[in-house]
């Protein structure tokens, strides 16, 4: 999914690079191979020295171990930051959906509620040539066309909107389509979620990012340590052969150890030790706002799911009936213009009100799950021609 996305492939860029650290960090430092010639002249004949040594550095005090740990923890904490962020797009995939399930649903209120008038339209033309209405219901009427048709282009504009930044989402390279769900946002399900605020705030410590910043500390932690055993000098080992001109020969060994005296790392283990410092401060700060984050999504999403409830049991019933009513009695006479005008707007309204909440209701949902750091299901989509 949008494998194209910038900060996706930063971060993809991230655990690529930390894993060239790793690698890095457990290689054995090459030998080296030193040749020397030694010609001397004067007085007499000549005289050379001709040398081969090979020496090889070793590091002492488990140092390839700390540094392969912490270059080991930081792909770690790479890696869960790569998570984050596709959680992260996850849910704006999702806000996206929503987003244009809910212009679907918008544009088809307002061409159900156009069709209405463009019928009591046509009627009223027949009415007025028998006068059975006046000019200015029948161009009050036609009024109420003229603006519904626009509502109408409004929201199918919408929709083609809301789908062209779907499929920039979902399909970088989409081109000329866009995308829009396959279902519809009444038959969206928002599972409400039965468990108590602590439950939900325990998953905090295992949010990505929280987990990579609590990873970011093991790694500090353990470049701390190496740069302490960075004081204990490596040993070079060397050993060669060497040949004179007088004809001595034979093997050269050697041992080379640097002398900590001006030199004791202090520099780089104050460095380590603030990193360090720096890294509990941003792990604590992380799960402070992960829980802050949490409690104010599931208390959002609670809300709204008592409003919907509240809606849906008590106040919003059937307004897709009362417009079929109003129309009906309104081309029999039996309901006047203005009581028309009234259904039709008490439709949109009701109508506005349950695709507002729902939509506002599913992205509470899914605003949920990021911030408790969950990955989703795929989502039901359709392909179709933005030509």
């Amino acid at each position: 999914m949008a494998g194209n996305n910038l900060s996706l492939r930063i971060a993809r860029a991230e655990v690529a690079a930390a894993r060239g650290r790793l690698t890095t960090a457990g290689v054995i430092a090459n030998p080296g191979l030193s040749a020397t010639r030694e010609q001397l002249s004067g007085g007499g004949a000549g005289y050379h020295e001709t040398s081969i040594v090979l020496s090889q550095a070793l590091e002492i005090g488990g140092k390839r171990g700390l540094r392969r740990t912490a270059a080991e923890i930081s792909l770690e904490a790479a890696a869960a930051r790569l998570a984050a962020e596709q959680v992260r797009l996850t849910f704006d995939v999702r806000r996206a959906f929503v987003a244009a399930a809910a212009a679907e649903a918008r544009m088809s209120a307002l061409e159900q509620t156009t069709a209405v008038f463009r019928q009591v339209e046509q009627s009223g033309q027949a009415r007025f040539r028998e006068g059975d209405i006046s000019e200015f219901a029948l161009q009050r009427l036609q009024v109420e066309r003229a603006r519904y048709e626009n509502l109408a282009a409004e929201a199918r504009l919408a929709v083609r909107l809301a789908g062209g930044a779907l499929a920039l989402l979902v399909m970088p390279d989409s081109g000329g389509f866009l995308l829009l769900p396959a279902v519809a946002l009444d038959n969206q399900s928002a599972t409400p979620s039965a468990a108590a605020l602590d439950a939900v705030l325990s998953a905090a410590a295992a949010r990505p990012d929280v987990v990579a910043a609590s990873l970011e500390v093991e790694a500090a932690q353990a470049r701390l340590n190496l740069q302490r055993r960075e004081r204990t000098p490596d040993i070079t080992l060397s050993a060669g052969y060497k040949d004179q001109a007088d004809g001595f020969r034979g093997a050269i060994v050697g041992v080379s150890v640097p002398l900590p005296f001006l030199n004791r790392n202090a520099g780089r283990i104050e460095e380590a030790t603030a990193e360090l410092s720096g890294a509990e401060a941003r792990r604590v700060m992380a799960l402070r706002e992960a829980e802050a984050q949490i409690r104010e999504a599931w208390e959002t999403y609670r809300s709204l799911t008592a409003r919907m409830a509240l809606l849906n049991d008590e106040l919003l019933t059937n307004p897709s009936r009362l417009l079929a009513t109003a129309k009906v009695a309104y081309a029999e006479g039996e309901m006047s213009l203005v009581e028309l005008l009234d259904a039709a707007d008490a439709f949109r309204a009701a109508r506005e009100t349950t695709i507002d909440l729902t939509s506002q209701r599913l992205t509470a949902l899914y605003h949920l799950e990021l911030v408790l750091g969950r990955l989703n299901a795929s989502l039901p989509l359709a392909l179709e021609d933005n030509q």
